[in-house]
């Protein structure tokens, strides 16, 4: 794993407007640092990093899968895509509107590695 500021994943989702009103905001910056942590302890397997959520949050994993889907389901249709044209964050935003929760999550954490390691 590697470390990832808390800080700089609020300054991402910031940028892609992922909504802070949504209970899935913080499940998702709890699940982005989890993983980014610890890829081995959880690898492809999201179940864990949503059991883990849940332990931290006292919700279940369920919940919070639920609640982090209508987070990037609902910001993304309130995105204004064209602000982010050439820019770094652009796939990122594509993959917060066509992707699965883990898949986005995985193109995130991909996305603040290359960031960390260029």
């Amino acid at each position: 794993g590697f470390f990832v500021s808390p800080q700089r994943i609020t300054e991402v989702l910031d940028i892609l407007e992922v909504k802070k009103r949504f209970k899935g905001y913080s499940y998702l910056k709890d699940a982005i640092e989890i993983i980014s942590r610890d890829k081995n302890k959880y690898g492809a397997n999201m179940m864990k990093v949503y059991r883990a959520v849940g332990e931290r949050r006292h919700v279940s994993s369920g919940s919070v899968e639920r609640c982090i889907r209508i987070a990037l389901n609902q910001s993304s249709l309130d995105l204004d895509y064209r602000k982010l044209e050439n820019t770094k964050y652009y796939n990122l935003a594509e993959a917060m509107d066509k992707s699965s929760n883990s898949e986005f999550i995985r193109s995130f954490i991909l996305f603040l590695a290359e960031e960390l390691y260029a």
